[in-house]
């Protein structure tokens, strides 16, 4: 994240404070636990990882924070405060096309994805990737696809003689700054998404 200090790698508490904070991403469904209910007893086990969660909002993980002070007064929250999630959670090629991807995230999302070829003949190596297609995904928009026109002119097809192929996939979230990258390999369409 641009800016980003982390306070040269110390504790980001005020100075003098002996301040404990705990953090935790569980996927009991409570939000608000009851009075004297601690959140170390909230995890139930389950995976958050969003294909194995339920498609309940019920069920969506919570991510806790919790600071505890151990003087008569004390502060909280100095370094201020974002979370961000964001990856390929499936993608989907089917011989037919078009490219679609799900992507994970809270905020607008930019993307590019790009295409790098194996020819036939051509040795091992993959050619210079090429961007097939930038732009934002907005929030509250999960699905992505590539048109099939844009796969057409950039994708792989048997007079170019292609042996394989590697769809890559950076993602920056425009609120936080949080990025990821990944690299798809394919020799073959996909019969059923892919869940990386």
């Amino acid at each position: 994240m641009q800016g980003f200090q982390n306070n040269q790698g110390l504790p980001n508490i005020p100075f003098g404070s002996n301040q404990d904070v705990a953090i935790s991403i569980e996927a009991s469904g409570i939000e608000h636990p009851a009075p004297g209910q601690l959140v170390s007893d909230l995890p139930s086990g389950k995976s958050i990882y969003p294909t194995n969660l339920p498609q309940s909002p019920v069920h969506s993980p919570t991510f806790w924070y919790v600071g505890t002070g151990h003087q008569p007064s004390d502060t909280f929250f100095q370094h201020g405060g974002a979370f961000s999630s964001v990856y390929v959670n499936s993608l989907y090629l089917p011989s037919s096309g078009p490219l679609t991807l799900n992507i994970e995230h809270t905020h607008n999302v930019s993307y590019t994805i790009g295409i790098a070829t194996q020819q036939l003949g051509k040795g091992t190596s993959l050619s210079p990737a090429q961007t097939m297609l930038q732009g934002t995904l907005p929030a509250g928009t999960d699905n992505l696809t590539v048109p099939s026109i844009t796969w057409t002119a950039f994708g792989p097809s048997p007079a170019n003689n292609i042996v394989g192929f590697e769809v890559s996939v950076s993602l920056t979230d425009t609120v936080t700054g949080a990025t990821t990258t990944g690299e798809f390999p394919y020799i073959v369409p996909d019969s059923a998404a892919r869940f990386p």
